[in-house]
This record gives structure tokens, sequence and C-alpha cells, in this order.
């Protein structure tokens, strides 16, 4: 926790620093109370929670350890906490497993892959973009959710479309 000073006083917050492309950095100020106390937990998974886009977090062995409110509409309305990265999506290509456990490495750009939810009707793409995090000598993942869906829509209608052409 580090406290910031504002325009309305000070402010304490968590500092999340996270590598960028090439040498830039990403900031993330998390706002919170006391450092451990439990008002300053609830506040950062409210913040969590709130966050307009969906997200997870995953531990090094592919685990959910954390999903937000949108993470749960996406899989209707289920919370997907406690299940293994590859029981909710399958990889266009590669293992999840095998993706997963470059990202923990480093041994992966950070750039977005497309992977089709498991479970949802209709079919559900999502465009997943993992950043690896340490908390408190902690790894994990936390992996940034688009729905990609119109885009292989329309991937798949060029696709087609090229057929006939051809």
């Amino acid at each position: 926790m580090h406290e910031i000073d504002t325009e309305k006083g000070t402010l304490n917050a968590r500092v999340a620093v996270i590598p960028g492309a090439t040498d830039r950095q990403e900031v993330y100020l998390l706002p919170g109370d006391h450092a451990g106390s439990t008002a300053a937990m609830a506040n950062a998974d409210s913040v969590f929670e709130d966050i307009p886009v969906p997200l997870l977090r995953l531990n090094d062995s592919g685990a959910v350890t954390a999903c937000n409110r949108l993470v749960r509409e996406i899989f209707g309305g289920e919370d997907v906490s406690g299940r293994m990265a590859w029981d909710l999506v399958d990889g266009l290509g590669r293992s999840v497993r095998d993706w997963l456990q470059e990202a923990f490495e480093g041994r992966t750009r950070r750039q977005a892959v497309v992977l089709r939810a498991k479970g949802v009707s209709p079919e559900v793409y999502l465009q997943v973009t993992l950043t690896k995090v340490v908390e408190d000598g902690v790894a994990s993942l936390v992996a940034i959710l688009t729905d990609a869906t119109e885009l292989k829509t329309l991937e798949a209608q060029f696709v087609q479309s090229q057929k006939m052409q051809a």
C-alpha cells in the first residue's frame, strides 16, 4: 500500500506495475483503506468485481482463483472459480495448458489469442490476453477477455465467400 496525494487529500492505494511492450510499463492504482485490513480486501474485491472488462486470475497450475461479474455472464452466470482454464476454453490449434505454461515462464509475447468458450450456447469466441503478475512473491496470470464471436463469424463468412468465388 502506498499513500498518494490527490486534490481531495491522501489516498491509500495498492500499486501494480506491469511490463508493457518495448520499454513501457503499465501502472495501476487500486484503492484501499489499510494494507491487510478486512475493509481494504473487501474494497479490492469490489473494484475487481466492478471493472467493466471480463477478468480472470489463474494460479500456476491453471486453476481460476478469481473471476469478475462479466466473466460469470459469459459463462451463463456460473462462478468459474476453482475450475481449470482448459475446462473453460478450447485452444484453436494449440494446447491451452502449453500456452499458460509458456506465459508463466515468460516465453510468450503479450498478445491476444482467440479461444472458444466451452459449454456456452450459442457458440462464443474469446480474445484472451495474459499478463503475469507477482504479488507477495506469488506469481499468477491475469486474463483479459474480449468477445470475438462477431469477428470469427465475419472471418467464416469471408472464407466461405472466397470458396464460392474460387
